[in-house]
């Protein structure tokens, strides 16, 4: 589950980056369920620390973090190359 603020898309991608194997990065498509909150499935992720890529579907904005092994949550940033 993924919350916003100001966000009006339909859907979002949300990409996980394993950093050393590239053949565990996941992309998921997020619906909006309302009320800014937007929800897809995930896989189970191998432990290790994880880079986080949030992006709407035209490409306009990016925000990027980091998913430690046992988090339950992450904040994520605006990306400073967009």
């Amino acid at each position: 589950r993924v919350v916003t603020q100001g966000v009006s898309a339909d859907t979002l991608t949300l990409i996980f980056v394993h950093p050393t194997r590239a053949g565990l990065d996941q992309v998921i498509r997020l619906a909006r369920v309302g009320g800014g909150v937007y929800e897809g499935a995930v896989q189970p992720l191998a432990s290790g620390q994880w880079h986080l890529s949030l992006e709407d579907p035209a490409g306009a904005w990016r925000v990027t973090g980091s998913w430690p092994a046992g988090a339950v949550s992450a904040t994520l940033e605006p990306d400073a190359g967009r």
